[in-house]
């Protein structure tokens, strides 16, 4: 990723994709996968939260 590239929510969710089909595809072995698979969908949940969050504090002042 460049410095200058965003990171969004739509960006984690292709990794998380892709997470997932390795670790389907590498069957046993893609168990070593799952730790870091486990930590980008926090993250994840934590932008979402945030972006929310955000959204609701704009929302009540409307």
């Amino acid at each position: 990723m460049a410095r200058s590239e965003k990171l969004t929510l739509e960006r984690v969710d292709r990794a998380l994709a892709k997470l997932a089909k390795m670790i389907i595809l590498m069957g046993d072995e893609g168990e070593c996968l799952w730790p870091i698979f486990d930590r980008v969908e926090q993250e994840r949940e934590k932008m979402a939260s945030r972006a929310e969050r955000l959204q609701k504090a704009i929302d009540r002042v409307k």
